[in-house]
């Protein structure tokens, strides 16, 4: 068997140019196997460098989890603080009107209509002028104006007063109720802030309704009642109002955003 040095030998007179070729073939497959050995080293730091980064999306895709967790239970905890915040606001407002419930508003009083005379004196004469009612001061408890004066307000304040007994709220609102005296003047329940809001917001909705010969009324405290066909339809928001009677009256609704 002839070896790389008898291959080297001259034999014939091609003997050189052969050697030539397998030395340069040889020095190129030298280099492939260096290039080999340097790609083969990079692909393992690839390779390293791919597991440590599996390792790392493994961990954050399990700290995205427990996040993920601990999001929902803080968004259950706001849910439940939501709902104890509603139900303390409701229960505050309805102390609120009941410790109203002996109260009234006389509205659309020109302001200082009562001149000098005390506020409690003038109510029993006003009261007795406009629905004949027969008061004493002894049956209330405290009248004033409802807030400071203000120049460029469109309506003068209210004056709200307080009664000794429920009764008598009954009687003022039963004589004063549709009786018309040439006057503005109105007397309603006293509301906390907060039902009156919600009564005022079927105001637009209800006027639109009386137009349209439809009979509403406000049950206490902030349910809109709509006589549809001798049936009572009741509300208990300006947006379920609207969504029950969009079919039957769509112009309301289009003029109600």
């Amino acid at each position: 068997m002839l070896t790389r040095q008898q291959n080297k030998m001259p034999t014939s007179g091609g003997g050189s140019s052969y050697n030539a070729r397998f030395d340069e073939l040889e020095s190129k497959l030298d280099k492939i196997l260096e290039l080999n050995a340097s790609t083969n080293t990079l692909l393992n730091s690839v390779v390293q460098r791919m597991d440590a980064f599996d390792g790392r999306m493994e961990n954050l895709v399990g700290e995205m989890h427990d996040q993920g967790v601990k999001l929902d239970t803080q968004e259950n905890r706001v849910s439940k603080l939501e709902r104890k915040m509603q139900l303390a606001t409701d229960y505050i407002d309805q102390l609120e009107n009941r410790h109203r419930q002996n109260n009234l508003r006389l509205l659309n009083v020109p302001e200082r209509e009562e001149r000098d005379l005390p506020m409690i004196t003038f109510l029993v004469k006003t009261l007795k002028e406009k629905w004949s009612l027969t008061l004493k001061e002894e049956d209330f408890e405290r009248a004033h104006r409802v807030g400071p004066i203000k120049d460029n307000a469109k309506h003068p304040r209210a004056i709200i007063f307080k009664l000794h007994h429920f009764q008598k709220k009954l009687q003022i609102l039963k004589q004063a109720k549709g009786r018309q005296d040439g006057s503005n003047f109105r007397v309603v329940t006293d509301m906390s802030a907060q039902t009156r809001a919600r009564r005022a917001e079927f105001w637009p909705l209800r006027e639109q309704l009386h137009r349209l010969n439809v009979k509403t009324f406000l049950r206490h405290p902030a349910t809109l009642c709509v006589e549809d066909g001798g049936t009572v339809m009741s509300f208990g928001s300006f947006e379920e109002a609207k969504v029950e009677l969009q079919q039957k009256y769509p112009s309301i609704i289009k003029n109600n955003p």
